[in-house]
């Protein structure tokens, strides 16, 4: 198994380091925001790495290919597609959806194992709440 560990940086890159020879393996910037990276969170199962950003989006990456797979963000609402010509309208949350968005900045995660096929994601954020995810993986073989 490979040895490794995983940073995050103000400027907005998190890097994977081999632990063997201390030398960057990859660098990934934090798409698609580039914001600086609060804290990083392993969840075992999903194989995923939660980056908490400051601008209040935590991002999913893939561990072992680096691709975003989502995003837990902080506002009410975003803005539609403007490329090509997309609706630049907003979308707004209901108040059902509204219940899952941080309310402040994301500073610190945490992942852990609930039981073999959900992991918890805990966020805290700056204002000293904390939010609680429950996130369920593939069922077990």
């Amino acid at each position: 198994q490979q040895s490794r560990y995983v940073t995050g940086s103000l400027d907005g890159t998190i890097k994977l380091w081999d632990t063997q020879t201390f030398q960057i393996k990859k660098t990934i910037l934090n798409s698609p925001t580039k914001s600086w990276v609060m804290d990083l969170a392993y969840l075992p199962l999903s194989k995923q790495v939660a980056a908490v950003c400051m601008d209040g989006i935590v991002n999913m990456y893939n561990a072992s290919s680096w691709k975003l797979n989502s995003q837990i963000m902080n506002k009410a609402y975003v803005l539609g597609d403007q490329s090509n010509g997309g609706d630049a309208s907003a979308k707004k949350f209901s108040k059902e959806e509204q219940r899952w968005l941080i309310a402040s900045t994301p500073v610190c995660a945490h992942g852990s194992i609930l039981n073999e096929t959900h992991e918890l994601l805990s966020v805290g954020t700056e204002c000293g709440k904390a939010y609680l995810y429950m996130l369920e993986t593939a069922q077990p073989n």
